[in-house]
């Protein structure tokens, strides 16, 4: 079985998103914002309870609240630029068009670039979107196959379940990834 392709950039940030989703896990956030927003609160009413010691206590709250802001600003202003630093060129190693094969041995990419081989004890993961079939091979690399290649729903199943049959694994189905817009 194989299937041409020819990844673009959305493509790209789809599984990006996809990755930070699988690395980062939303309870541990979730936790960090609870203890980040109690902090704030009860540092908030501990200025205004000695308000008599800081009588510029509503001047303090509000110059932090503002350079925090700033900083929030400009740390997304940082990311959203190394983002689209680290992007893959167009036409380039990434997204060039390739071919992904099931073999044997396990899924063979290749392109004008390059030959890789990912045996099939090496897939960790399968995931399976509205959009996309993410197949990991490590935490931040896998093989990207969008639903739009494929000439068929049936086509676009068949090429999924026979993935589960050779590795062994069953796909996941994951939250549509976010698009990050850079």
């Amino acid at each position: 079985m194989s299937i041409k392709t020819e990844l673009t950039q959305g493509d790209y940030s789809a599984f990006v998103s996809h990755v930070q989703r699988s690395i980062f896990v939303r309870r541990t956030s979730k936790a960090i914002q609870i203890v980040l927003w109690i902090s704030i609160f009860v540092v908030t009413l501990t200025i205004f309870a000695n308000e008599s010691a800081h009588p510029n206590a509503p001047a303090i709250i509000i110059g932090g609240i503002i350079g925090a802001f700033v900083v929030i600003v400009y740390v997304a202003y940082l990311s959203k630029r190394q983002r689209t630093q680290m992007r893959p060129e167009d036409g380039g190693f990434i997204l060039a068009p390739q071919e992904v094969l099931l073999e044997d041995e396990g899924i063979r990419q290749r392109s004008h670039f390059h030959e890789s081989l990912f045996k099939w004890h090496a897939i960790r993961n399968i995931a399976v979107t509205d959009a996309h079939i993410f197949i990991t091979i490590d935490r931040v690399a896998g093989v990207i196959l969008p639903k739009r290649v494929f000439a068929s729903e049936s086509e676009w199943d068949g090429f999924v379940s026979e993935i589960e049959r050779r590795c062994g694994k069953s796909r996941t189905l994951a939250r549509k990834p976010v698009q990050l817009n850079d």
